[in-house]
């Protein structure tokens, strides 16, 4: 068996396709590697020189409280260190929220690349193994046993003492190592370029992201290559088996992802902007027309007696508006994860989607940055309500909106910056590389493509009659 494999190997590694589909690979990865490790600084600087503005900015409100607590700032995600794993559109999506502590508005682009550009794919891991070396798995796997059967090579081979089991066996093993030296090879100088060349800071959380990645990767290499196992077992012809599982590489990797898209938003439909505004409006005028009369008056006596009331309106509206928005923003999310599952029918869609959910990118980053951004108004609102029970001198009714509250209601005296909850913070908790998971039903799942592949691979080799 293993010098059938050896055999396979050494002819394997002649393969012109191989050849140049390998030089491909492994410049994708050194492209990859360069090339994010300079734009991650970029964004880094970018990131930072925010952060300082807002800041400084933060720090002149805090001469007065109510200042304070109007101040609107744009808190926006980091750049993701874990992103050359898989970009999932993170740079197409929106990565800042407008807030203040009674708030949050709406969701902002700040970011250096051009959202007006088209979707184009990433040099990623995700598209350089989904992709490109899926493709050299069916290339370099569909004559592995219709070529012999046609060239009458195979009836040889089973002339001897060898089982078909043990034969396929070998045949495995010994393509899927020309495809690990492409692979191990293109990973180990893309590290190369992002941690020594390009600087790019690593941390100890970044490694089991990576292994993953890695184990990942092999599992969705293994089975498009037992995939083309299987239908060269089922043909005598390699170019038929070549017909078909290019057409089976092209469904795996385009129309089933794509089909996806299209049935997750005909199933759950999103709303307009123009609709949102609409029914915030109408809510808004409905919790008006619910409340006491004189909640709406102010003569500039935050005692008064409907204070209270005004206080209830001002809050109500508020919690309202954000309710409204954060149903369209969770839409949005169910709408993409919709798709992610739907695409997960094929090998390269969970791969795809779990490379996402391991870098904490695409989807999973536009989650972690509204989760985020509730913790953090919630956090300045409480900030402000605690400052305010000390000063008693006011009501302490902490209420206000966009950029108005009724003076006196509570405290205007000033607080000390370092005390002040900053967005940056909201990210060291789970590391600037987002809340990545670790894919266990995915890592399943693509063990039972594995399974599924190779039982029919072996079924169909064994009723082979030479």
């Amino acid at each position: 068996m293993l010098k059938i494999a050896a055999q396979q190997l050494k002819d394997g590694m002649r393969d012109a396709k191989f050849i140049f589909l390998s030089i491909i690979i492994i410049v994708a990865f050194i492209a990859n590697g360069a090339v994010f490790s300079s734009n991650y600084q970029n964004e880094l600087n970018d990131y930072n020189d925010h952060v300082q503005e807002t800041h400084r900015l933060m720090e002149q409100a805090c001469g007065n409280l109510q200042n304070l607590a109007l101040f609107q700032q744009v808190m926006i995600t980091p750049p993701n260190p874990l992103s050359f794993i898989a970009e999932g559109g993170t740079k197409l999506m929106p990565n800042g929220v407008e807030l203040n502590a009674f708030s949050r508005w709406s969701i902002q682009y700040n970011q250096r690349s051009n959202e007006l550009l088209p979707a184009l794919p990433k040099l990623d891991w995700s598209f350089i193994v989904g992709t490109l070396m899926t493709l050299l798995a069916i290339l370099i796997s569909y004559s592995a046993v219709a070529g012999e059967k046609k060239s009458g090579t195979l009836r040889q081979i089973l002339s001897n003492p060898v089982s078909k089991l043990s034969l396929f066996a070998a045949k495995f093993i010994g393509l899927l190592s020309i495809l690990l030296i492409c692979f191990f090879i293109g990973v180990a100088l893309n590290l190369f370029f992002l941690f020594v060349v390009g600087g790019l800071p690593f941390s100890a959380e970044m490694t089991w992201p990576i292994a993953w990645a890695i184990l990942l990767s092999l599992l969705c290499i293994s089975a498009f290559l037992l995939t083309g196992l299987a239908v060269s077992s089922l043909t005598r012809e390699p170019a038929v088996a070549l017909v078909v599982l290019l057409v089976l590489w092209v469904v795996a990797v385009f129309a089933i992802p794509g089909v996806g898209r299209l049935v997750a938003e005909q199933i759950i439909p999103i709303r307009t902007q123009a609709e949102i505004r609409d029914e915030i409006d109408r809510t808004s005028q409905q919790i008006r027309e619910d409340a006491p009369n004189d909640a709406g008056n102010w003569n500039g006596d935050p005692f008064a007696s409907n204070i209270p009331s005004r206080g209830k309106l001002w809050t109500d509206r508020q919690a309202a508006s954000c309710r409204i928005r954060d149903e369209y923003y969770n839409s949005l999310i169910h709408q993409t994860k919709t798709a992610q599952v739907l695409a997960s029918a094929s090998p390269y869609g969970l791969f795809n989607d779990s490379l996402q959910m391991l870098a904490g990118s695409g989807i999973y980053r536009f989650r972690q940055l509204l989760d985020n951004s509730i913790d953090y108004r919630q956090q300045l609102y409480q900030f402000v309500a605690n400052r305010d029970s000390t000063d008693n001198t006011t009501p302490h009714l902490v209420y206000g909106s966009y950029s108005y509250c009724d003076e006196g209601v509570f405290s205007t005296k000033s607080v000390p910056f370092s005390a002040v909850p900053k967005f940056a913070n909201q990210w060291t908790q789970t590391g600037q590389g987002g809340d990545s998971q670790t894919p266990w039903l995915q890592i399943l799942v693509l063990l039972g493509f594995n399974l599924i592949a190779g039982f029919i691979a072996v079924v169909a080799l064994l009723r082979y009659d030479p």
